[in-house]
Parts: C-alpha cells; sequence; structure tokens
C-alpha cells in the first residue's frame, strides 16, 4: 500500500500560531503527509508561486494579508483546494459567514473559493481527516 508521502501528497499549513502549525503538521505527518508551514498570507503566496501543494489549510485571522484576502490572490494562479481554519467567536461578517454549533458556514465559505472551513476549536485529526478528504477530489 502506498503511503501519502510515496504518492507526493504535500499540504501547506498557514497560520500565524506557530504552535497551530506544529500541531498541524504533526498530525498529518504522522499519517504519511509531508507538511510546510507559513505564518503568514504573504509568505504563503509565495511558496504557492514556487511550490506544489495538493491541500493548503488557511488561518482567516492573521497579521497583514489575512486568509481570505490571501485567498482570493491565490485564486488568480491556482485551484489548488483550500481549508480555512478560524479561531472561535472570530468575525466572519466579510464574507457573511455564520457559525453554527462552533463550525463556519461552509457555503459562504466556498463562495469565497475555498473547500471547506473548520473553527479552530477542532481536533487536529479532523483537519486530517479533512485534508484526505479533500485529495481524494483533487
Amino acid at each position: 500500500m502506498e503511503t501519502n508521502a510515496e504518492n507526493g501528497v504535500c499540504i501547506l499549513i498557514v497560520d500565524d500560531d506557530e504552535h497551530i502549525c506544529q500541531l498541524l503538521a504533526l498530525y498529518l505527518e504522522k499519517d504519511g503527509f509531508r507538511t510546510e508551514c507559513r505564518h503568514n498570507g504573504e509568505s504563503a503566496l509565495d511558496a504557492l508561486r514556487e511550490g506544489d501543494y495538493d491541500v493548503v489549510l488557511l488561518d482567516v485571522m492573521m497579521p497583514g494579508m489575512g486568509g481570505f484576502d490571501a485567498l482570493a490572490e491565490l485564486r488568480k494562479f491556482s485551484s489548488v483546494p483550500v481549508i480555512m481554519l478560524s479561531a472561535r467567536g472570530e468575525p466572519m461578517d466579510k464574507i457573511g459567514a455564520r457559525q453554527r454549533r462552533g463550525r463556519l458556514h461552509n457555503q459562504a465559505v466556498r463562495a469565497a473559493g475555498a473547500y471547506c472551513a473548520h473553527s479552530r476549536g477542532f481536533a487536529p485529526n479532523k483537519a486530517e481527516a479533512r485534508a484526505k478528504q479533500t485529495r481524494r477530489f483533487v
């Protein structure tokens, strides 16, 4: 059986919180995914222009260029699947998303160009499962 690493599956994790990046990378790497971390929208876009990623985990609220601004720029040159990550209680008025039992309203997130969204109150294994699910459709 081929592992994700043998398949070359690489996930870019973008979050200004280095601990969140490390935690997500740990969970994903234990299952064979390759990961890279970036801590702001600008460096994520640079990495995406130069690298070949299969899925992006993208934080909504970051200093400088936030996740939705980075997503808008990304969509100008790439269709890589993006999973948005949001801290609980984060203002989502910018895209009209609403929190429902701790989850972002995915219809609004999809309209913004992302595959789906999760509130940061999720367990890291949920992000891992969603990344695997997303990868099957690529």
